[in-house]
């Protein structure tokens, strides 16, 4: 029986900021300074594309179903669209655009090996305001150091050696749940190492916003521009370079719109 703990989530956010903060901001600092220089902005400010933030209660009007279909190649009538809007905040609002595939995914869950069918998608993410110095922060590999602290890091929060007051109030919940801390620790190991994969994936892309980043584990082009962060899922491929190219294609677009 697979244990769900809810509260590891958040203890590990917590713990990530707290490994990775004082590294990658001497990094982002340099980065952020070097930017300054090469584009005349600000690292620290934030939301002045205001066209590209007004699109975002409405994805579906910036990407349309016909433009997501002409980017893939793929019938606009067979697309199944959903847009997520479940929570208030429109940071966590996308809308998808998918199309059914004869393609198959290797994944393995719980030690087992297995194929999964893989629909064509293209997606538009949450539109947010977001300053330079914190795009960089986000969205870049950490480096093997700050992985090694955030390993010793959770193993002393569950031990309640944290002194972060977020993290000891979520280990006291798990206590309270009764759940061991072997279990607690195993549940940290597996997130982690999720949370070490995807980041390890971002890769720095150049031609396109003030700064921009792909992760071929998300598929996802993420592009900073004037203080917006805009980002889209493209997966129509199983090779990692047609999705980036597709996706720089669509962004580009989807920018222009706000020129």
């Amino acid at each position: 029986m697979r244990v769900r703990l809810t509260a590891v989530p958040a203890i590990l956010s917590a713990l990530i900021a707290l490994s990775c903060g004082n590294a990658s901001d001497k990094s982002t600092q340099e980065n952020s300074s070097e930017n300054k220089q090469l584009t005349n902005t600000n690292p620290d400010a934030k939301g002045g594309n205001t066209c590209l933030l007004g699109y975002a209660d409405k994805l579906d009007k910036l990407l349309t179903m016909e433009a997501a279909a002409a980017l893939a190649q793929l019938p606009a009538g067979e697309a199944k669209v959903t847009y997520f809007t479940a929570m208030k905040n429109t940071d966590y609002h996308n809308v998808k655009y998918a199309w059914k595939s004869d393609r198959k995914r290797s994944l393995k869950d719980a030690g087992i090996d297995m194929e999964v069918p893989t629909d064509n998608m293209i997606q538009l993410n949450g539109i947010k305001a977001r300053s330079l110095k914190s795009f960089q922060m986000t969205h870049r590999a950490p480096t093997d150091e700050e992985l090694k602290q955030l390993d010793k890091a959770m193993n002393d929060a569950f031990d309640k050696k944290s002194g972060n007051k977020t993290v000891n109030e979520q280990v006291e919940k798990l206590d309270k749940m009764n759940i061991d801390k072997g279990t607690q620790k195993s549940v940290a190991k597996s997130m982690g190492g999720a949370f070490e994969k995807v980041t390890k994936a971002y890769v720095e892309v150049s031609g396109i916003g003030e700064a921009a980043s792909w992760n071929s584990v998300e598929h996802r082009l993420y592009v900073l521009d004037n203080g917006v962060e805009i980002s889209a899922t493209v997966d129509l491929s199983d090779d990692d370079a047609v999705n980036k190219e597709k996706a720089m294609a669509l962004l580009t677009q989807l920018l222009a719109k706000c020129r």
